[in-house]
């Protein structure tokens, strides 16, 4: 787009040493019909990105040639780490943007960008970059099991259902059953399996059901589960 080609070019010549230590090269974006965003997505075969993004508004309408840094700002998407207990896997949870006016014009303005840049560094994409999760719900779940039981094992498909990755826990608990929790990114609800058998259902940010149910299989001392009643919330016993 004509209306970037300018801007890009100065960021790939001005920011060039901090994007290839990063390992990420600006691409254009649209946000919505009145805005065009640069962003910084993975290099070659890079996995990682930056959380950071400068946002344009699209000024065509009001016969402006080019995209101007005077109406730019800078959007940082914020990311909360959480670690998946006893493992080298983590994930990165989304937690929203904050904004950010740009600081300063030419060679102060460039230097400011690079240091915002450099200071925020490098995210890992979910079931992309090795060891890394995509579904925040999922890690949460992980380590309420991984609280109760032994040797819990993560399987990741990153290719999933229609692009979106399958992420599954399991597990042998006391009396020998296989215990197995499959919950695929985007999907609002998640079913626990027991020996291949569908004993449970529930919403997968219900992180105090998965809780519930955590501590009915540890406590069982029979082969029943409980499930959980969607209306009220109780554990029905099978």
């Amino acid at each position: 787009m004509r209306f970037m080609k300018n801007r890009i070019a100065e960021i790939q010549e001005r920011l060039g040493p901090v994007l290839d230590a990063l390992g990420v090269e600006p691409k254009m974006l649209r946000k919505h019909d009145r805005a065009v965003a640069i962003s910084f997505l993975p290099k070659g075969r890079r996995t990682r990105f930056s959380p950071v993004e400068i946002e344009f508004p699209d000024r065509r309408k009001l016969g402006e040639a080019e995209a101007s840094w005077e109406h730019a700002h800078l959007n940082v998407h914020e990311h909360l780490r959480i670690p998946l207990k006893g493992t080298d896997w983590e994930c990165w949870e989304y937690h929203g943007q904050s904004r950010h006016e740009i600081k300063g014009e030419g060679d102060e303005m460039f230097d400011w960008l690079s240091f915002v840049l450099d200071y925020n560094g490098a995210l890992p994409t979910g079931a992309v970059t090795p060891k890394t999760i995509a579904n925040a719900d999922f890690a949460r779940a992980f380590n309420i099991f991984a609280g109760g039981f032994k040797d819990v094992a993560i399987i990741q498909d990153p290719k999933g259902e229609l692009g979106h990755p399958i992420e599954t826990l399991s597990f042998v608990d006391d009396l020998g059953r296989y215990v197995e929790l499959p919950m695929r990114e985007g999907d609002a609800y998640a079913r626990l399996y027991i020996d291949g058998n569908e004993v449970a259902g529930f919403y997968q940010s219900d992180t105090r059901m998965i809780e519930r149910i955590s501590t009915d299989i540890r406590l069982s001392k029979d082969a029943r589960i409980s499930q959980p009643d969607q209306q009220s919330g109780r554990l029905l016993r099978r």
